[in-house]
C-alpha cells in the first residue's frame, strides 16, 4: 500500500496539472513534438519561443509528479496518506457529475490547433491586395454586417466593425462557451442582439480557414481603419478577455490573433 500512494499520488499530480499546463491533447502532444525537435530547427523555423516554452511546461509537469510520489513516499502514514488521496479525489469527480448549461456551446477549434494554423497562415504569401477598377469601388467578398444603433463602436465604419466581430467571435470561442459576461459585452460593443447572432453563427463557422477571412477583410479596409486594427484593437480585445477572468492560454490566443494582424497589415503595405 505505501508503493502504491506514492505512485497514485504522482500520477494525480499529473492529471490535476494536465489542463492548466497543456489545455488539451494536442497541446500535450505538441510539446511532446518540441522536446524531440533539434533547438536549431526550430530556431531556423522561427519558433524557438514556443519549443523553449513547450519543454519548460512538460519538464516542470513531469517532474511534479515524480517528486509528489517521492514525496508521498517518504512521509507514508496509514490511514492519513490513504484519506488525503481519496478526498482530493472525491474534489476531482464530485464537480463534474452535475453539467450545467449557464453558457452557451460552440464548436471552435483548440486555442493550439488554431495556433499552430495561425503559424502556417504567416508563412503563407500573402494573397495581392483587390486591384480597382477606375470609376468603380471594389466590392467586399463578405456581406457588410448588420449596422446597430445602440452600441458603443457604432460611430465606425461598417467594414471595420465586420473585422472586430469576426475576430471577436474567434476570441470568445476559444473555450467551446460563450459566457452570459461575454454576450452582455458584446452587446454594449456592438448593439443589442449582437451575442445572439453570434450564437447562430458560430456552429457555422470555417475556424480552419478565420484567418484567411481575417486578411481578406483587412486588405478591404480604409487606411485609417487598419490603423485603428493595428493601434486600438489590442485594448479593446483585451477589455473583452478580461470581462470573465482572463487565463494564459487567452492571453497567449490573444498575442497570436494581434501579432497576426498586425504582420498582415505591415506585409500588406509593403506590397
Amino acid at each position: 500500500m505505501h508503493e502504491f500512494c506514492a505512485i497514485l499520488s504522482g500520477i494525480l499530480i499529473w492529471v490535476l496539472m494536465f489542463a492548466p499546463m497543456f489545455n488539451d491533447s494536442d497541446g500535450f502532444w505538441e510539446c511532446v513534438c518540441f522536446w524531440f525537435t533539434p533547438d536549431a530547427y526550430s530556431f531556423d523555423r522561427g519558433e524557438w519561443t514556443e519549443d523553449w516554452w513547450a519543454e519548460l511546461k512538460l519538464g516542470f509537469w513531469f517532474i511534479s509528479g515524480i517528486f509528489a510520489g517521492f514525496v508521498s513516499w517518504m512521509i507514508y502514514r496509514p490511514w492519513i496518506s490513504e484519506a488525503l488521496l481519496i478526498g482530493v479525489l472525491a474534489l476531482m469527480v464530485l464537480p463534474k457529475l452535475p453539467k450545467k448549461k449557464a453558457t452557451s456551446s460552440t464548436k471552435a477549434p483548440s486555442p493550439r490547433k488554431t495556433n499552430k494554423q495561425a503559424r502556417r497562415d504567416q508563412k503563407k504569401p500573402l494573397p495581392p491586395p483587390p486591384q480597382k477598377s477606375q470609376g468603380s469601388h471594389t466590392v467586399p467578398s463578405s456581406p457588410t454586417p448588420h449596422v446597430h444603433s445602440k452600441g458603443k463602436l457604432n460611430h465606425l465604419s461598417p467594414p471595420l466593425i465586420s473585422v472586430l466581430e469576426l475576430c471577436t467571435m474567434y476570441l470568445v470561442a476559444m473555450d467551446e462557451k460563450f459566457t452570459p459576461i461575454e454576450q452582455d459585452w458584446v452587446d454594449t460593443q456592438f448593439g443589442p442582439g449582437t451575442a445572439d447572432q453570434f450564437i447562430s453563427k458560430m456552429p457555422a463557422m470555417d475556424w480552419e480557414n478565420c484567418f484567411d477571412n481575417i486578411f481578406h477583410k483587412l486588405i478591404l479596409l480604409n487606411p485609417s481603419d487598419q490603423l485603428y486594427m493595428d493601434s486600438q484593437a489590442a485594448a479593446l480585445f483585451q477589455n473583452l478577455m478580461e470581462s470573465d477572468g482572463l487565463e494564459a492560454v487567452e492571453q497567449e490566443r490573444l498575442d497570436g490573433l494581434m501579432r497576426y494582424i498586425r504582420e498582415s497589415l505591415a506585409r500588406t503595405a509593403l506590397a
